[in-house]
């Protein structure tokens, strides 16, 4: 069906402006992607406990334990979930988000008069029904879009949500064309009282009215859950549906913000290679499967071991250095005696044991 303005095959509708493919602004969207581990709990300084790209805050307020979940609506086959595991109150805010590039954003031509709509589109679950908060930061400019937010109706349903705010026009709003933070989407399970109110629905310089009043507050009981999945922010009016990417494309999106090699307890995983200095001290090189969003970003690593001439032998870092978005330099001492001779050729490795990790971490 063919009608101005608008495309629809099956009552799905579809983009009459812009691409088909690559439409959606999000990464990780239906929730695939837990390069961290499928489990991990909230903090006040917010970071990536569970699902690759989305960040978790809990305001200080409460504790939530963030895990991926095999509960889901049809079609899908992950989803992010919160539970409360110590209760709170709204004093403060606690939130999900994702921070998207700003050099991804410039489609959508903000501080000109042809901005852009946006919409954005989930499905969410909880057994707490009620008002809960959606609004979006423009962090280049300053500026905010606060909105209504959505309803959850029906207690522990999937239920499918669609929100759309305006492009701003506003000569300050256009995106830098660099790496760091454009939007910012959220997604308060917790907005605190002084927040709540009558948002303007405009873009603004400020969002004192970040949800509607009487929202939902997640953390009053121990009891509460809430899920979401099937995330797509794109151009235009309308929901199109969901965009689902192969794991391999989806993971090569989040590998541009965590490159993360976990060990298991068969095998070892071959990382990088290099060189022994000197007899307890080697110089290894770690290229990365793709492009970073910075060069080297913060490197951690837990159980690595070597193989030289015919032996292993088990390594911790010392130092990391900067070889540009797609390398990072090692320099690792053995962790007992001196086994090495100058010039072996060295094969690094994650060690064969659940503990056992290598990553670089990119994210904002």
């Amino acid at each position: 069906t063919s009608v101005t303005g608008s495309l629809s095959v099956n009552d799905n509708f579809y983009p009459t402006t812009g691409q088909i493919s690559n439409r959606n602004i999000v990464i990780n969207g239906g929730m695939r992607i837990a390069q961290r581990g499928t489990s991990g709990t909230t903090s006040s300084a917010g970071g990536y406990p569970c699902v690759d790209r989305w960040n978790c805050n809990d305001g200080g307020i409460a504790d939530f334990t963030v895990s991926q979940s095999s509960e889901t609506p049809v079609g899908f086959t992950s989803s992010v979930k919160w539970e409360c595991t110590t209760t709170g109150s709204n004093t403060n805010d606690a939130f999900i988000e994702q921070l998207i590039e700003s050099q991804d954003l410039q489609h959508l031509a903000y501080g000109t008069s042809s901005a852009k709509s946006v919409t954005v589109s989930f499905w969410v679950r909880s057994n707490k029904t009620g008002e809960y908060s959606f609004w979006v930061e423009n962090n280049d400019a300053g500026r905010y879009y606060t909105t209504e937010g959505y309803t959850i109706n029906s207690a522990d349903t999937w239920e499918h949500k669609t929100i759309t705010f305006p492009g701003d026009t506003n000569g300050a709003a256009n995106f830098n064309k660099d790496t760091g933070i454009g939007f910012k989407l959220r997604w308060h399970l917790v907005l605190r009282a002084s927040f709540q109110g009558t948002p303007s629905g405009n873009w603004e310089t400020s969002a004192s009215n970040r949800g509607p009043s009487n929202c939902v507050n997640l953390a009053d009981s121990t009891d509460n859950e809430w899920y979401m999945t099937g995330v797509q922010v794109e151009v235009g009016d309308q929901a199109t549906p969901f965009e689902h990417r192969t794991f391999g494309d989806e993971l090569a999106r989040c590998q541009r913000y965590l490159y993360r090699v976990q060990g298991d307890d068969s095998d070892g995983k071959v990382i990088g290679v290099g060189l022994a200095r000197d007899n307890d001290d080697i110089r290894c090189v770690v290229p990365m499967p793709v492009t970073m969003r910075v060069n080297e970003g913060d490197v951690t690593e837990s159980g690595l071991d070597c193989m030289y001439r015919t032996s292993n032998t088990n390594v911790s870092m010392t130092s990391s250095q900067n070889e540009g978005k797609n390398a990072v330099a090692l320099t690792l001492r053995a962790d007992s005696g001196t086994p090495f001779t100058a010039g072996d050729s060295i094969i690094l490795r994650v060690s064969s044991n659940t503990t056992a990790f290598f990553q670089v971490d990119a994210e904002f």
